[in-house]
């Protein structure tokens, strides 16, 4: 029904991927501006919102990152706390995609050095990778080490050791 207009918006979403990648930033931002502008339009009249929700989830996601490249943290954390919800909806609480836009929203408090924040969204993201990814996979490796950092930060040597210790006998396992 409304295919050429999904393809359209989605097109400018990955136009903006690549030209945020190549540096960019200033044109890649209008296109993730304008196709979030589509989709959100898209997402009131489709048949299918889990499918338009899906890439206007990529879309928030990639203008965050734009923000967060600019240090605007302020303006990344509405963008991401918007798409996590559109990712659980889309994908579940325990996809990859919604693990990691939980690891861009802690990494947008661990920037900010706001670590008890940080805390609850590594957390969700190691959950989320555990049980889409495995035990062993590196994104759950990675997820480990960021909770594990916050969890030092907070004076939680324990805790944070018990996932370093967690981490490397898996990686030792697989190796």
């Amino acid at each position: 029904e409304h295919g050429a207009d999904v393809v359209a918006a989605d097109s400018r979403k990955d136009l903006a991927f690549v030209l945020r990648n190549m540096g960019e930033i200033e044109e890649a931002g209008q296109y993730f501006q304008e196709a979030i502008r589509r989709l959100e339009t898209l997402a009131a009249v489709s048949r299918e919102p889990s499918t338009v929700n899906l890439l206007l989830t990529h879309a928030l996601g990639g203008w965050a990152s734009i923000d967060i490249v600019r240090g605007r943290y302020d303006l990344a954390d509405p963008k991401l706390r918007r798409a996590i919800p559109l990712a659980i909806a889309a994908r579940g609480m325990n996809h990859p995609i919604t693990a990691q836009l939980f690891v861009d929203l802690g990494n947008v408090y661990d920037s900010q050095r706001r670590w008890e924040e940080a805390t609850p969204y590594y957390r969700a993201a190691l959950e989320a990778y555990e049980e889409s990814l495995g035990p062993q996979h590196p994104e759950t490796m990675k997820a480990i080490v960021s909770l594990a950092r916050m969890l030092r930060f907070q004076d939680k040597p324990i805790e944070a050791t018990r996932l370093l210790r967690r981490a490397v006998e898996s990686r030792s396992a697989v190796l």
